[in-house]
């Protein structure tokens, strides 16, 4: 199992690591830093008894359900989340929905939540808009070869 003689790592990167699960991350009591972007990861549970738990990164997993998320309400020290590319993305008002699930979050796909919740507050569907004309900017990047 992942972690099972690494209690004291703060910070850890697996990204890329083909990881479909996190099975034995909870092993990992001390940690405080997570990086598993670009997996295929979709299963948080593993991470709800980590309660040092500050940042985690699983930008372009497989995370599809606002269930999943609610895990992360366990984790009393989290403050930092990114979950861009992963098809949770396509739900309209995404970012609210887990703003209202992890209230505690500072930052959320590299947005300041204060930002989010006064998007939401000030125009209905204006946090999918927001989406849209970043999702429209990523794809012209790539579409011009510079990503």
């Amino acid at each position: 199992d992942l972690g099972t003689s690494l209690s004291h790592v703060r910070i850890l990167w697996m990204a890329r690591c083909c990881l479909n699960d996190l099975d034995g991350i909870t092993s990992l009591q001390s940690l405080e830093e997570l990086y598993v972007a670009y997996n295929e990861i979709s299963d948080l549970s593993a991470l709800s008894m980590l309660e040092h738990l500050r940042l985690l990164d699983l930008e372009s997993n497989l995370v599809d359900d606002l269930r999943q998320v609610e895990f992360l309400a366990l984790c009393p020290s989290l403050d930092s989340l990114t979950l861009e590319g992963n098809p949770i993305n396509n739900q309209a008002d995404y970012r609210v929905e887990i703003i209202q699930r992890l209230p505690r979050l500072q930052t959320l796909d590299d947005v300041p939540t204060n930002r989010i919740n006064k998007i939401s507050s000030s125009m209905p569907g204006e946090s999918t808009m927001l989406f849209q004309q970043d999702w429209s900017l990523i794809e012209e990047c790539i579409a011009a070869g510079m990503a």
